[in-house]
């Protein structure tokens, strides 16, 4: 049995990464920690967004930095634990382009669910 928080946001540096992406509505994106030393210099919680395509992962964008070390805890908390991003509107300006995403964790165990949905919920009333 999966339990499942849901929350929007953005994925952000959509402005690097257009050349190898474009955003089709309800397009679904795997998220997971970006490890790669260029993410790390800037924010060392990076969750990365990615694009699967024939076995291959493309880097479509970031989780906002607010919200990387919440959601790499969350990631790491179990290997059952899964974050995906649905596209839901088109690109917007912003800190550089930002595409609207509904994001969905996953989790086995509902206490992880409920500590991530309630910090999800104290971070949207500041």
């Amino acid at each position: 049995m999966y339990f499942k928080v849901d929350f929007e946001t953005v994925i952000r540096g959509h402005h690097v990464y257009k050349s190898v992406w474009s955003p089709v509505m309800d397009q679904v994106l795997k998220c997971k920690r970006d490890t790669r030393a260029e993410a790390q210099e800037h924010d060392s919680n990076a969750i990365g967004v990615y694009l699967i395509s024939n076995q291959k992962e493309t880097l479509t964008g970031h989780v906002p930095i607010e919200l990387s070390h919440l959601l790499k805890n969350f990631i790491e908390a179990s290997a059952e634990n899964k974050l995906c991003a649905r596209v839901t509107g088109k690109r917007k300006r912003e800190v550089g382009l930002a595409v609207p995403a509904k994001f969905s964790a996953l989790t086995t165990e509902l206490q992880i669910a409920r500590i991530l949905e309630r910090e999800l919920n104290t971070r949207a009333k500041k």
